[in-house]
């Protein structure tokens, strides 16, 4: 028996930053997934929804992922071939226009292309990404079975309450018919009387 109330969270540490997934279900007819993942990551929906199913038929299912990446992975980068191509033409601007005004090494970084982001192995990043999702997944499970257990438990002491409470009355029962039944008797004897007496009248 398994509850379909639960909240499971995971946190992975990697070469290139921290992971940290929450998931979050709850009782539905069919299997309802919904993600809150940064737009640079939207691609895992399709292999986390493959992921989902092999642990859950059923139930809204929300995943949470937050990303905090290392110092080393944030660093950006220049872009040594858009730098020196940059550099070639304000070379040849300087030979032809002498007089035109000097970039600066702010406007120089600013120049789109100039800096590049960190290189990361995105596809090594993804397996880190769906290994720690099933990791959470594993634990939503192991949660579920743990509260499952815990409302079989509780339905179980109930019903051997209710239980006892049969056996003992199990016993008197039998005289209570019976003191109804006379009660009733008692009662239809004297409506008969009234009404006998209603037509002598």
């Amino acid at each position: 028996m398994k509850s379909m109330t639960a909240f499971a969270r995971q946190q992975c540490d990697t070469d290139w930053g921290h992971i940290t997934w929450e998931i979050r279900s709850v009782n539905h007819r069919y299997l309802e997934t919904y993600f809150r993942l940064p737009d640079s990551w939207r691609e895992l929906e399709m292999p986390l929804r493959e992921t989902i199913k092999r642990h859950l038929s059923r139930g809204k299912v929300e995943l949470t992922l937050t990303l905090q990446l290392s110092g080393e992975a944030q660093v950006p980068h220049l872009n040594d071939t858009v730098l020196d191509g940059l550099i070639e033409v304000i070379r040849e601007v300087r030979l032809r226009l002498p007089a035109a005004s000097h970039l600066n090494a702010v406007e120089i970084l600013q120049w789109p292309g100039v800096i590049a982001e960190p290189p990361l192995d995105r596809q090594r990043m993804q397996a880190d990404l769906l290994s720690c999702a099933e990791q959470a997944l594993n634990q939503l499970d192991q949660v579920r079975r743990d509260e499952g257990e815990a409302l079989k438990h509780l339905i179980e002491t109930r019903l051997d309450t209710i239980e006892q409470i049969v056996q003992q009355l199990r016993p008197v029962v039998p005289e209570a018919v019976k003191a109804y039944e006379a009660k009733l008797r008692q009662r239809i004897a004297q409506l008969s009387a009234e009404v006998d007496e209603t037509r002598l009248a």
